[in-house]
């Protein structure tokens, strides 16, 4: 037995063996075929990356460790020509900025996973100058080749030029409309100065009980006048107010009906005068709205202004009222000149006028500003207005439509109207300084005030004015715009001294002008030129706490 072991040991230690080789093999198997599925794998991906880096809209290039091109997209070849295949890639680079390049490739040596970039100017195969945005990374660690892609920054710099320009643009624009708004308001100012005494001693002459009939009969001429040529410096600031957005609304619940009466009622003179005819019926049921009463009185004014101006003597007016799904119509309708249908279609234009028939109408006058102003007015509220005429000749309709509202209760009615009555004068009336730097008309206002029972201390300047006995004073009544100062500033100084009411009364009636004369302290506003009733009216309001608004 003993011979025969040694023959069996070795056949074990041989089958150990070929057990061993037959697992190595298996094991050599199984990774031959992983590395043939990773090699598949490999090429899937060299392909996709090889569509991607093809079809990719960013011009892409790969190069070697030269700095040669080996590879340019589609992209590539429209941005730089089709000679960049080959070439190095430093030679399309303006000398200033190779340095910059050879530092990007440094830099995208180091990390495979990070991208490097810098800003460089390319000179394309036609010569031209690009601003480029390089990217560049190493495909792999240690490897040669380098992927660049290149970022046109021409289209930026052209929207970034062309947004400077537009913004310089905006702001030549925003100077011009400050200019312009300053120099309206400084003609309004101009223009509205000499007519203020001019209006307070017509007013005066009115009310005298001794004056001649054909004395009162010139003097309410001239009073028309003031009125008209008033008026239209008004419209030339609405029209700016309105065009920019500043006209400002003190809305409240107001009664359209009795607007539109009052207003018909304020008109009949002029109405009696040229012989015309007038019919007001009103048969909405809902006639509350909310609105700035003074804002569409000015729209039934011009309207009716427009009616009697284009009628012809003997002509019929009518004011009708309806009730519509939300909103109130009101027409206004005449049996004028009529309005042809190309005029129709500007008729709300600025500076567009009615009839051009100067045999119908042998007098036109204005700026052609009041239809504007009404639908800026209008659409302000919510509202608008619309115009229909048969034809020269044949009269005019224009109607107009505001959403309404449910009435207030009935105690609230009568201080929600903005048609307050003129409070009644008290005993005693107040000390007002008069603070105007144009002589003609702090005379005549002195006078005036005196002659309704008003002390008055006149001042020409801030300085004279401060110089005033405060604890006298009950009220203050200034222009903004003095010799030495604005108005604004001394009514600042003088309620540091002493709590008091104040009026303006100034040609300053923009938007601004308004809101910073409340600012000030001021409790009215008064624009220039005005009637003595008006301030009388106003003075006893601001006297008893009321804040008035612009007038």
């Amino acid at each position: 037995m003993s011979s025969g072991e040694p023959a069996e040991d070795a056949v074990q230690v041989l089958m150990r063996e070929v057990s061993r080789l037959t697992a190595l093999e298996q094991r050599l198997r199984v990774e031959r075929d992983n590395l043939i599925e990773a090699r598949r794998t490999w090429e899937e991906s060299v392909d996709h990356y090889s569509e991607l880096f093809e079809v990719t809209p960013m011009p892409a290039l790969t190069l070697d460790s030269a700095g040669f091109v080996r590879q340019a997209n589609t992209a590539a070849v429209a941005f730089l020509g089709p000679s960049v295949v080959g070439s190095a890639l430093r030679s399309r680079i303006e000398a200033q900025d190779r340095r910059r390049f050879l530092d990007l490739v440094t830099i995208a040596g180091r990390d495979v996973d990070e991208d490097a970039s810098c800003e460089l100017t390319l000179r394309r195969s036609d010569g031209t100058l690009v601003r480029t945005r390089l990217k560049a990374r190493h495909l792999m660690r240690g490897g040669a080749s380098l992927l660049v892609t290149l970022l046109d920054l021409s289209e930026s710099d052209r929207a970034e030029e062309e947004h400077r320009r537009l913004r310089e643009t905006a702001e030549e624009a925003r100077a011009a409309t400050e200019g312009r708004d300053k120099f309206i308001a400084m003609l309004s100012h101009e223009l509205r100065t000499p007519l203020t005494p001019v209006m307070a001693a017509v007013s005066a002459a009115l009310h005298r009980d001794d004056a001649p009939p054909p004395l009162k009969k010139t003097f309410a001429m001239i009073a028309r006048n003031l009125e008209a040529e008033r008026r239209l410096i008004d419209d030339l600031l609405d029209t700016s107010r309105i065009a920019h957005g500043k006209m400002r609304l003190d809305r409240a619940p107001v009664d359209v009906h009795r607007i539109a009466r009052d207003t018909v009622a304020s008109m009949m003179p002029e109405i009696a005068r040229k012989g015309l005819s007038v019919a007001v019926e009103l048969g909405a049921k809902r006639c509350w709205v909310s609105a700035d009463a003074g804002r569409i009185r000015q729209v039934f004014w011009n309207l009716l202004q427009n009616a009697i101006k284009f009628s012809a003597e003997g002509g019929h007016l009518a004011l009708h009222s309806w009730d519509r799904e939300g909103v109130i119509a009101i027409e206004v309708r005449d049996t004028g000149a009529g309005i042809a249908p190309d005029v129709l279609a500007r008729l709300f234009a600025p500076f567009q006028q009615g009839p051009t028939d100067q045999a119908a109408m042998p007098s036109r006058s204005g700026l052609g500003l009041g239809l504007a102003i009404c639908r800026g007015i209008l659409e302000l509220h919510g509202g608008q207005i619309h115009a229909t005429s048969p034809g020269a000749g044949c009269g005019a309709r224009f109607v107009v439509d505001l959403p309404t509202i449910d009435p207030p209760f009935e105690d609230e009615q009568r201080n929600v109207t903005g048609l307050a009555a003129t409070p009644q004068r008290k005993a005693g009336e107040p000390h007002i300084l008069l603070v105007e730097d144009d002589e003609d008309t702090a005379e005549t206002l002195a006078e005036l005030l005196r002659s309704e029972g008003f002390e008055i201390s006149v001042a020409t300047s801030i300085a004279s004015a401060l110089r005033q006995d405060v604890g006298q004073v009950d009220l203050v009544l200034s222009d903004i715009g003095l010799g030495d100062g604005s108005g604004l500033e001394l009514m600042r100084r003088l309620r540091a001294k002493k709590e008091l009411p104040g009026i303006v009364l100034s040609g300053y009636a923009t938007e601004a002008d308004i809101v910073a004369s409340h600012a000030a302290g001021f409790s009215a506003h008064l624009v220039k030129p005005v009637s003595i009733d008006k301030l009388v009216a106003t003075i006893h309001r601001a006297q008893s706490g009321a804040v008035v608004g612009a007038a």
